[in-house]
């Protein structure tokens, strides 16, 4: 894939987990959680908002190469990466966060660094462009993997019984079977008394 695509899934991923979160945040939730699980979608949050700016740098990068200017957009997008990169790890290591977990924003920080530093030291000797700020840099849109569709809920004519029409909840399924064994142990005991009174008619 290209990475400008993957710039857009990656943004995509930190939208959905930034509405997670403020939904986590939000009234009727907030405080009803366990701690972990708004830590846990504001660390996903930010790495996938690392991620996004991260592949943004090296679709920058190409198209800089191509068209002989814009290097230093690499910088920002760099730099970016790396606050979002940080601002994970912290509430990582604030809720005891594991390597396995975090693996994988460690090893993009080391990636990050690599790459800064070569970006700085090409636009020092070689370029010569000024940095631009982030906010003055159109912003990552992100892109869903899927297109989202509106689920009919018509039956068409002549296709039967809904699916799962003669499904009951489990409540209600163990309310009829206790009904039923109620029944069955009734019938036994009717069935019992008729015969004995039968024995005593014919006696």
């Amino acid at each position: 894939m290209k990475p400008s695509l993957l710039a857009k899934l990656a943004q995509q991923g930190a939208d959905w987990f930034k509405v997670a979160k403020d939904a986590a945040h939000g009234p009727g939730l907030d405080g009803q959680l366990d701690a972990s699980w708004p830590a846990h979608v504001t660390f996903q949050c930010h790495s996938f908002g690392a991620a996004a700016q991260y592949w943004q740098a090296l679709h920058v990068r190409e198209a800089a190469l191509a068209k002989g200017q814009g290097y230093a957009e690499e910088i920002t997008r760099v730099k970016a990466a790396q606050a979002e990169a940080t601002a994970a790890l912290a509430v990582a290591t604030a809720q005891g966060m594991g390597a396995q977990q975090t693996g994988s924003v460690t090893d993009l920080q080391s990636k990050l660094a690599s790459m800064l530093t070569t970006a700085l030291a090409d636009n020092r000797t070689i370029y010569l462009e000024v940095e631009p700020e982030l906010e003055s840099l159109p912003p990552v849109k992100g892109a869903s993997p899927v297109k989202p569709t509106q689920p009919s809920l018509d039956i068409p004519a002549g296709a039967g019984d809904p699916l799962l029409a003669t499904l009951l909840p489990g409540a209600a399924m163990r309310a009829l079977e206790a009904t039923r064994e109620k029944l069955a142990t009734s019938a036994s005991v009717v069935e019992a008394e008729a015969k004995q009174v039968g024995d005593f008619v014919c006696f």
